[in-house]
């Protein structure tokens, strides 16, 4: 019964504790971890830890407060895998696993939920996919778009010159890098944006996430988390090379209406088969009852 559980959210052990994360509308308080540990026990305790903190929280905190984790009849932790190439080493792994009685890993991505991946880190591995969004999200139409691009704020040697050919060929569009804005705002800013830019790992909300909502997003194929059927789409380069006049061709040629959501739709039918509502809705139960995708 999923009534006599409770969810919480720490702050990480030994950092400053903040009471609420403010970026987003929510009603969830953020604990301190070390409080949480201290005045819960007996039961089950599920603790969900993002990839690039592992090594960290085993080194940092589990040597020397291990004892805290005694107080639960059982310890179960879950690493988030939300980006591969920030995945810790196996060796990290098999030292927060002397601590859990079971210990998961859950995939942002299809493309490395493999059992290569199991067999790597001896562990189930599951996928969850993410969302963008509490709920199914809307496509805007092409007329309701304003001649907006959102940018993600990753760093890249080659951003600033593509950034600056795009404007020298298109003065008019506004050229928006994500930064310092609440999720809300950014929300509002995606579903009016033609146009998006990712920066980073490619198969992210700055190309995915515009999509959903009718845009049209522009990446790098990054292999590390695209899957084959991205490789053909005309807004996905294969180097930073050919980045920038991929982009300004493509603007040319397709910024009217039939072309922009006929384009729309072919990435649409790709992007939201791996990501969706109700398959994210669908695969968290599956974790909970430990259905996962590579056992």
């Amino acid at each position: 019964m999923l009534s006599d559980r409770a969810v919480l959210m720490a702050s990480y052990p030994g950092y400053p504790k903040i009471e609420k994360y403010t970026w987003f509308n929510n009603d969830v308080y953020v604990y301190s971890f070390d409080s949480i540990l201290g005045s819960i026990k007996g039961g089950r305790l599920l603790l969900h830890i993002p990839e690039y903190y592992v090594e960290e929280f085993v080194y940092k905190f589990l040597y020397n407060k291990k004892s805290a984790l005694t107080n639960f009849d059982i310890v179960n932790i879950n690493i988030m895998n939300q980006n591969i190439e920030y995945m810790p080493k196996v060796e990290s792994v098999q030292l927060l696993a002397e601590f859990a009685d079971e210990l998961t890993l859950t995939n942002a991505h299809e493309k490395y939920t493999t059992p290569e991946l199991r067999s790597k880190y001896g562990i189930p591995v599951h996928l969850l996919a993410s969302w963008y969004d509490q709920e199914p999200i809307e496509i805007f139409p092409y007329e309701g778009k304003k001649n907006k691009v959102i940018v993600s704020p990753d760093n890249h040697p080659d951003k600033a010159h593509i950034l600056e050919m795009i404007k020298a060929e298109f003065p008019e569009l506004d050229l928006i890098v994500i930064k310092n804005m609440r999720y809300d705002d950014f929300k509002a800013l995606e579903k009016e944006a033609k146009w998006g830019i990712s920066f980073g790992e490619g198969l992210d909300g700055y190309f995915a996430g515009l999509v959903l909502r009718g845009g049209i997003g522009f990446a790098v194929y990054n292999e590390n988390f695209f899957t084959q059927e991205y490789k053909e789409l005309p807004t996905v380069a294969k180097s930073y090379s050919e980045f920038g006049d991929i982009i300004v061709r493509f603007i040319k040629e397709n910024d009217k209406k039939d072309s922009y959501e006929n384009v729309n739709k072919h990435m649409y039918s790709i992007i939201s088969n791996q990501f969706n509502y109700n398959d994210y809705v669908n695969n968290i139960k599956k974790y909970y009852n430990r259905t996962y995708t590579i056992s």
